[in-house]
Formats: C-alpha cells, structure tokens, sequence
C-alpha cells in the first residue's frame, strides 16, 4: 500500500514579499522557514496535480481512479472527490479561463469536468493507449493529448468529432505545451 502526500508550501508572504520572487531560495541566511503541510491524496499514487488558475485549488489524481479537490485553507480536511473513471487518472490540466478541466486516464479516455461544478461534462476523445499529458491552447479552444503510443491527438474542445493526429515520435509522447500565441505544439517523447 503506497500512501502518497500532497505537500503544500504555505510562505507568510505578507511578512516576507521578498520570499515569492523566483530567484530566491527558501534556505537563504535569515528567511524564514516554510511552513509545510501535508494531506493524504491518492492511495495508490499520485499520477499528476495542477492548480485552478485562481491559485486557490489544487487538483489531484491518481491511479486509484479519482480526482481530488484540495484547498489552502483546509489542506487538513479530506478532500473533494471527483469519480468517474474505471483505471488510473494519469494528468489532469485546466483551460486558462478556469470554467473546464481535462483528465486522462490508464484506460484510453480523455473527460471533460465543468468548473465549479467539478460535474463530468462529456467525453473529449478515445486513444488507443493510456494517456500520459493533456495542455489547453491559450484560448481554451484546443486540447492536446499525449498518448502512451507514438500519436498526439488535438481535439477541439468547441466540436470534439474534429480531431488532428500527429505524427513522428518514435516512442511514447511524454509532454506537451501550447505556445501562448496558439502557433506552435511542442512535445516531447521518444
């Protein structure tokens, strides 16, 4: 049994703004110590977490087929939880609006999940292997999809019977990122 946590870090940022800029290090002389916090998350692993773009969420899942909701204020407090899938939740991404959010799975599936409702809304796409990375286009329109296999699938989240593949890794696709422009995909994978 594998009990993974989910470890926030919670920096008194109002006593020390100087501690979010990116270049300091947390262990500088004379800063003060993060607090860390610790939830249980996944019983059997934790397959990727994201944050809600309001900062205030942080969204979990794992091979324990769930998605899991937590909050700064109540890390402590069990989390929400989000069922729908039959195996393995493997990547989860929000669109940069915050209103959907996408999960792929061991078995094949990408969903879609309205926001706030965390409700499941309906079915992106079906792969031929499990998925391994989901990115939003900046304009929430498209989703990429990388699958265990050679193929990345980018499925308008508008019309989701329009689907582009993708050709050209020679093994796995690990991950993907749109461009903040929406011009370029960029992947990477064998």
């Amino acid at each position: 049994l594998l009990l993974l946590l989910l470890l926030l870090i919670d920096i008194l940022h109002t006593t020390h703004p100087s501690l979010l800029h990116p270049s300091r290090n947390l262990e500088e002389p004379g800063m003060s110590k993060a607090n860390v916090r610790s939830a249980f998350a996944h019983v059997f692993g934790l397959g990727d977490l994201t944050y809600h773009p309001n900062g205030k969420e942080i969204f979990t899942c794992g091979a324990d087929s769930m998605i899991r909701v937590f909050t700064h204020e109540d890390v402590e407090k069990e989390a929400k939880g989000i069922g729908h899938f039959k195996e393995g939740v493997n990547c989860i991404t929000f669109n940069s609006q915050g209103d959907c959010f996408a999960a792929g799975s061991a078995d094949h599936e990408v969903a879609l999940f309205t926001y706030p409702e965390c409700k499941f809304d309906q079915v992106a796409t079906r792969c031929t292997s499990p998925i391994n990375h989901l990115a939003f286009s900046a304009s929430g329109n498209l989703l990429a999809v990388a699958e265990q296999d050679t193929t990345i699938k980018v499925v308008s989240v508008l019309n989701t019977q329009h689907v582009s593949l993708l050709k050209g890794h020679t093994g796995p696709v690990k991950s993907l990122a749109f461009d903040p422009r929406n011009e370029f995909l960029a992947s990477s994978g064998g």
